[in-house]
């Protein structure tokens, strides 16, 4: 089994950078997630998406890379009382961010669940920002996420995850994304643009000057 859990008073997060199938049979077995998410987990995500059911949000991240046109995809399951982390970054940055926890389990005490999760992706949000070359792909997947972040930020208050903490921290989040996303746009040089009229008012000083050079040389000829 490759599920690994930590337990605090507010917190249970189960995390597992690459889970099997015999995971996600025991997760469907102890926490009742719906079939049709648990048959999500694994398969490839083909976009960034948050839906409900239940008690529970279910939340998929088209995580991209910062130095290559590579991506993963992160599921996210979460209800009042559990974060359930499946899938890392490319960069494994969660796998980092869980032996952090392991380490000072006092980073987790007083965290709920949606409160963690905003602080792990804002902590690689973060980390990203310090990196000075993006590829293309990064900016496009970064926005679909702000986009399935802002859909947790409505479903949340449903299902009894969101207090105001949790509100100013998604808020925080999707702010965070969306400036990451606006440096690693890079401006678009414009070409001049073609002005005859200026290249032909040149033509004709030069030609002036031509014809004053010539009478002047005519005139002072013996």
């Amino acid at each position: 089994m490759s599920l690994r859990e930590l337990q605090s008073a507010a917190t249970h997060l189960v995390f597992a950078p690459s889970p099997t199938d015999k995971d996600v049979a025991e997760l469907g077995h102890r926490f009742h997630f719906h079939p049709l998410d648990l048959e999500a987990v694994l398969r490839v995500a083909e976009r960034s998406t948050a839906t409900s059911y239940g008690h529970y949000a279910f939340l998929t991240l088209l995580w991209p890379s910062t130095r290559t046109a590579t991506m993963s995809d992160i599921k996210v399951f979460i209800d009042a009382q559990r974060l359930v982390i499946l899938g890392d970054t490319p960069e494994h940055d969660l796998e980092a961010d869980f032996k952090h926890l392991q380490a000072e389990q006092f980073a987790l005490d007083q965290r709920t669940p949606l409160v963690l999760l905003a602080s792990c992706l804002r902590q690689i949000a973060l980390r990203h920002r310090e990196v000075s070359a993006t590829p293309p792909s990064f900016s496009q997947l970064t926005a679909a996420n702000v986009t399935a972040l802002k859909t947790l930020q409505q479903i949340a208050g449903t299902i009894g995850v969101a207090g105001d903490q949790e509100r100013a921290d998604l808020v925080l989040l999707t702010h965070q994304l969306g400036q990451l996303n606006r440096t690693r746009t890079a401006p678009v040089s414009t070409p001049p643009r073609y002005q005859p009229m200026r290249i032909l008012g040149g033509y004709a000083a030069v030609s002036v000057v031509v014809v004053v050079t010539v009478l002047i040389t005519l005139a002072v000829r013996p």
